[in-house]
């Protein structure tokens, strides 16, 4: 029984690599979303209004955690 379900983890595993392969030749990204990032602006602004941080978690809907590893990291300069 546990060749077969060897086996079976084998071809699972295949399947698993080539639909990856064929979503990044495809142009799809992989992973979970940026969204916290995209508020980062945000988050400094209000963070520096006064508003706690559970209160800017709350508003912009993400986590506290997020809010927090926002916070923790340096503003990104573009140019």
């Amino acid at each position: 029984m546990a060749v077969f379900a060897e086996f079976e983890r084998e071809i699972l595993r295949e399947r698993v690599r080539a639909g990856l392969g064929h979503a990044r030749e495809n142009g799809k990204r992989l992973g979970r979303p940026p969204t916290a990032a995209l508020n980062a602006q945000q988050v400094r602004k209000l963070f520096r209004a006064g508003i706690s941080k559970a209160a800017i978690a709350r508003q912009l809907q993400i986590g506290c955690t997020s809010v927090r590893r926002i916070l923790k990291e340096r503003p990104r300069r573009h140019g």
